[in-house]
C-alpha cells in the first residue's frame, strides 16, 4: 500500500512499515460489519495473514539493515497488530481461534517493553526483550504509544 499518492492515485511514497495496511484491514473489517458482504472479511483475513508474515521479518518490506544499526523490537508492531486482530475477530468471531496464538505473541512482545523498575514503557527493546540503554533508540519513550498499548492490552 502506498503511503502517499497523487490526486490521480499514482504512487508518490512507499512506507516500509505495515501500518497503512493495518488500518486498511480494520476498514475492511468494519465494511464487513456494515454490509455483511463476505468479500470484505475475506480480504481483511488475507491481508492480515500477509501482515503477520511481515511482522516476523520486516526485511520483506524492503527495509534494509544499515551498518551499525542495532537489532531491536519496536513497540508499534505488536501494539497495532493486537488492535487489528481484535477488530477482525470482533467483526468475525469465528476467526478468534485462528489468531489466538498471534494475539498471545503480540501481548508477549508488547509487555516486554514495560520496564517495571523505572515504571516506563520503552519504545524499543532488544529482540530478547531487554532494555537497550546504550543507544538513543533504546532510551526512547513515547507516552502516546504507552497509552495506546495499555488501551489495546486492556
Amino acid at each position: 500500500m502506498y503511503f502517499v499518492v497523487s490526486e490521480e492515485g499514482k504512487p508518490i511514497y512507499m512506507q516500509r512499515k505495515p501500518f497503512s495496511e493495518c488500518f486498511f484491514v480494520m476498514a475492511l473489517a468494519e465494511a464487513y460489519v456494515a454490509t455483511s458482504d463476505q468479500k470484505y472479511i475475506d480480504s481483511a483475513e488475507k491481508l492480515l495473514d500477509t501482515i503477520l508474515v511481515w511482522s516476523q521479518d520486516m526485511s520483506v518490506l524492503g527495509r534494509e539493515s544499515l551498518p551499525g544499526q542495532e537489532d531491536s523490537s519496536p513497540l508499534g508492531v505488536p501494539m497495532i497488530l493486537l488492535n487489528v486482530i481484535d477488530e477482525v475477530c470482533g467483526a468475525a468471531p469465528n476467526l478468534r481461534e485462528k489468531y489466538k496464538s498471534k494475539e498471545e505473541w503480540c501481548i508477549k512482545e508488547a509487555t516486554a517493553h514495560m520496564w517495571y523498575e523505572r515504571k516506563v514503557v520503552l519504545e524499543n527493546v532488544s529482540p530478547d526483550g531487554k532494555p537497550m540503554l546504550d543507544s538513543p533508540e533504546g532510551r526512547m519513550l513515547n507516552p502516546g504509544h504507552a497509552i495506546e498499548a495499555g488501551w489495546f492490552l486492556w
